[in-house]
């Protein structure tokens, strides 16, 4: 995808996160987090650290909430394929999570997304860096210790990429 295009659906996307916390901020709630994500595909297998923000809408009465938010994270655990080694510069996006709360503090979320993955091979003394955006979608399970600290594990496809992860979250 060409770069304007990657600057207009970002501004879109953008406009659209702010038009819904405008129209609802009255059961808006911040929420943020920080995880440790494993992506790999059948050559390699890369760590990342990463960290969102979002506002969660939804009056708790239902169990259901909905969070857009933004991603962005670095690498921490770079591999191989041969003498050519491969590391994560930066990976930032925006999801649209979906929850749903029991009674007894487990839930469950979907979050499709749109991201970027910006990555960097070298060998030899010579690198190059690649990104793209994609569209993927995932989803996990977590559990409440408070009703304002949450862990959960997840799981997303981007194409021929996987990644699962951990994250602990915060709301305020």
């Amino acid at each position: 995808m060409e770069k304007s295009m990657k600057l207009k659906v970002c501004l879109a996307t953008a406009i659209a996160c702010s038009t819904l916390l405008i129209a609802d901020q009255s059961h808006a709630q911040l929420v943020t987090g920080v995880g440790y994500h494993e992506l790999s595909d059948d050559d390699v297998s890369l760590g990342v650290i990463s960290g969102t923000v979002g506002f969660q809408f939804g009056d708790g009465s239902s169990g259901f909430s909905y969070t857009p938010e933004f991603r962005i994270g670095t690498g921490v655990q770079d591999d191989k394929i041969g003498a050519v080694k491969v590391k994560v510069e930066a990976f930032y996006g925006f999801a649209l999570r979906g929850e749903y709360v029991f009674q007894n503090g487990t839930y469950l979320f979907v979050a499709p997304s749109y991201s970027n993955l910006e990555v960097k091979v070298s060998a030899g003394g010579f690198s190059a860096k690649d990104d793209e955006w994609e569209f993927g979608g995932g989803g996990g399970i977590g559990y409440q210790f408070t009703d304002y600290t949450s862990v959960e594990l997840a799981y997303e496809k981007f194409d021929d990429l996987d990644v699962i992860g951990i994250a602990v979250r915060m709301k305020f």
